[in-house]
Parts: C-alpha cells; structure tokens; sequence
C-alpha cells in the first residue's frame, strides 16, 4: 500500500485517542503506518506525514507535525488532571 509515493506527498491521518483502552490497538495501528511512510522515499525525499486528533503527544521523528483537537465534551484522564494540578501549583523543594 505504501510502496508508491510521489514527491511532495502530503498525509493526512485520523489518530484515535489510544488512552482509552478500546482505541489503543486501533491508535498503535495508525502510529505504525505512519512510521511505514515516514521512511518511503522518492527522489531523495519523504512525505509530509500530519495526524489529528484529541491526544497531544505524538512522535516527532515519525510525523512532520500533529493538530490536538480539543476535547470539552468528555471528562478529564487522570493523567490531563494531575498535570494541570502539577502545572498550576509549581512546587518548588528547597534542600
């Protein structure tokens, strides 16, 4: 499927959120692929490999750039709530 690529190809990928437990195969599936056709060269470049979605970490060797889309309609992870408890507090231990 990736074998063919044309110069200045520009991708554009879905990533589901992997930090629900039901899209973790599907979001790993996406990452692979997109690892695939970061290495697809022609004439001596690769594409430009863009994923959207609503998780904001994203492998930048792999992926040129990602758009997080923002998520109001769901409550927060753990993770998202601890750091913005982490973030907004600034604890600072002096020895």
């Amino acid at each position: 499927m990736y074998s063919r690529s044309v110069r200045g190809l520009l991708v554009a990928v879905g990533r589901p959120d992997g930090r629900l437990f039901a899209f973790t195969k599907t979001e790993t599936a996406v990452l692979l692929s997109c690892k695939q056709m970061s290495f697809v060269e022609n004439l001596g470049s690769n594409p430009e490999v863009v994923s959207v979605g609503s998780n904001p970490h994203f492998e930048p060797r792999h992926v040129l750039t990602h758009v997080a889309l923002p998520s109001q309609g769901r409550p927060k992870f753990i993770d998202e709530f601890v750091y913005s408890q982490v973030r907004g507090s600034c604890i600072v231990s002096r020895i």
